[in-house]
């Protein structure tokens, strides 16, 4: 097992505030940036007012008291857009297109300064975030909440862990969500992640935290919205705490690996894992040093085409010394620390972006200093002229195809080129609309003419090139689909395609009336049926089979059936109306 570092070299490093310095330092803290000093934070970059350049979201705390705020990017220069929103502390704020308007929206979750724990939506409407936040019925503080789409059906769902919970939560649309009941563990301190990790094309979930009995770190497999817990090969991931989890393809292989950090009941690490394939996680680098609060993000900061990763938090020794070490990946997984005078900062967000859009990736810390005092720092990417050439968007996909089967529709493209980032390396990003220049079904965060990039995240097919979509209505359909590199620097979208679509055995909505509920069940399935109208019932999985034939809406048996999405027709002599449910 190989050591990143010595942890001796590290400890006497660390004390003397990375004194030790890189040969020539890539970033540079711009001193005028404007954003407000916060702990306890978190900071999303996202293009809410889609100009064409990243704004920020930030919540957090001073002197205690919870503060929240959007800041306009024009031109590098960042203003309070003066957006009214929750304020919130020690959870964290998310940009994504939860409605499909073409508009971001903001997701935050935290604690109030009466310590009550809440979650809201404000929703963007052509740049403005409304003043009424959706409520979430379920909230974290001391953990996070993200956006992912794990049953693809276009809407943007929520996974969320911490203060002794962890739930995925089904956007039904019309910003409603429901509980999808997953067996996830009730965690604190935690950390959660949206992956694909065996490439199937369906968003897996990852969660690591305390619990009662000790510390967690779980991988949950996504089958057709049933979620299972992998029994990671050949020894497990280690429970880690108080730490951070990221999933990247660290290796340029096509698949994605793991960086954790956090602690135990005696040490602090930074573990790295290799994805090697059928469940089997190998622990490349076991790296044990003293410092917890800890946060992280990778990136390709220098455009060689391989993600790099900093990770910052706070030394138990040295007078609790805050640190922030970033990590260059050498190839192989192999990382060097670069010493370097990125301030330490600990207990809260960590981000890159290209925020000037001169193809080199950025850097935005949020939280407390070495000195306790809160500190937001903005550094500029200015070592490229020097160092590294500038990142160049990779090519256009090619040869987009479409396949139905049953219910669903398979896209598929080929691996796409570019000059940095290696062909295995590339992730993917594809849009739906139902008209020829709209988002409408599958929203790709990017804007449909440029490509650019909204958020600074990886595509919404992570590294697959195919993707199958569920719950369409019987319709034409235009798609395109994007690459990503590891800068988060995107190609123009391929040609526009299309393809009908036509359901099969399950109509288009007709009779809003008709009802299913709960929304998800457990044994009993009831039709809310107002009008007392003699119906048939048929129920389909999720790759369109039918398994429940019935003439009745008063309770029907699904005890028998697997946990997983499942759809619904309801017939009568003047209606045919269909819904999605979720079984448990």
């Amino acid at each position: 097992m190989r050591k990143l570092l010595s942890i001796v070299l590290l400890l006497a490093s660390t004390c003397l505030t990375n004194k030790l310095q890189a040969q020539t330092e890539p970033f540079s803290l711009v001193t005028d940036a404007g954003l407000p000093n916060l702990a306890h934070s978190w900071v999303s970059w996202g293009d809410y007012d889609n100009d064409g350049d990243l704004d920020v979201a930030i919540c957090g705390d001073s002197a205690l008291i919870p503060k929240a705020y959007v800041y306009r990017n024009d031109n590098g220069i960042f203003t309070n857009s003066g957006f009214v929103l929750p304020q919130l502390t020690s959870g964290n704020v998310e940009w994504g297109d939860a409605d499909n308007n073409g508009w971001l929206d903001l997701l935050i979750t935290g604690t109030d300064i009466n310590s009550n724990v809440k979650a809201f939506i404000l929703t963007n409407s052509a740049g403005s975030l409304s003043a009424a936040p959706v409520t979430i019925a379920y909230a974290v503080s001391n953990g996070q909440a993200h956006w992912g789409d794990y049953d693809n059906d276009g809407w943007l769902d929520i996974l969320m862990a911490g203060n002794n919970l962890s739930k995925i939560l089904h956007n039904n649309g019309s910003l409603s969500f429901s509980d999808i009941a997953a067996p996830l563990p009730a965690v604190t301190n935690a950390s959660c992640n949206w992956v694909d990790y065996n490439n199937d094309g369906q968003p897996d979930a990852f969660i690591c935290g305390h619990v009662d009995v000790g510390d967690v770190s779980k991988l949950f497999r996504n089958d057709h919205g049933a979620f299972t817990e992998v029994s990671t090969q050949p020894i497990g991931i280690p429970g880690l705490s108080y730490g951070s989890s990221k999933w990247a393809d660290l290796d340029m292989d096509g698949d994605m690996d793991l960086l954790i950090s956090g602690v135990d009941t005696a040490y602090s690490y930074i573990l790295i894992y290799k994805n090697m394939g059928n469940d089997v996680f190998e622990m490349i680098d076991n790296y044990t040093f003293n410092t917890f609060s800890t946060n992280m993000d990778i990136a390709d900061y220098d455009n060689d085409g391989r993600p790099d990763f900093i990770i910052n938090g706070k030394i138990t020794s040295c007078g609790g010394s805050a640190i922030t070490l970033l990590y260059h990946n050498e190839g192989s997984m192999m990382f060097n620390n670069l010493y370097t005078d990125i301030s330490g900062i600990a207990a809260g967000g960590t981000a890159f972006a290209d925020y000037n859009n001169d193809g080199f990736t950025d850097l935005l810390l949020s939280g407390t200093d070495t000195y306790g005092e809160t500190a937001t720092r903005l550094y500029r990417n200015t070592s490229g002229t020097t160092l590294f050439f500038t990142n160049t968007p990779p090519l256009q996909p090619a040869n987009l195809s479409v396949q139905q089967t049953g219910n669903s529709v398979t896209l598929r493209w080929n691996k796409a080129f570019d000059s940095e980032t290696p062909e295995q390396g590339l992730m993917y990003n594809i849009l739906i609309g139902s008209s020829l220049d709209s988002a409408d079904v599958f929203s790709p965060m990017s804007d449909c003419s440029t490509g650019f990039r909204r958020i600074a995240s990886t595509g919404n097919t992570n590294q697959d090139t195919s993707w199958t979509i569920s719950g369409l209505e019987q319709g034409t359909y235009y798609w395109r689909v994007q690459a990503i590199d590891n800068g988060f620097m995107p190609s123009e979208f391929a040609p526009v395609q299309s393809f009908a679509f036509t359901p099969t055995g399950i109509p288009k909505n007709s009779n809003s009336e008709l009802k299913v509920y709960p929304n998800p069940c457990n044994d009993k399935l009831f039709i809310n049926n107002p009008a007392s109208a003699d119906i048939t019932v048929s129920i389909y999985d999720s790759r369109g089979t039918l398994i429940i034939n019935c003439h009745t809406a008063d309770g029907i048996d699904v005890s028998k059936l697997p946990s997983g999405l499942y759809f619904a027709r309801i017939q009568t002599n003047a209606h045919d109306y269909h819904s999605t449910f979720m079984k448990r």
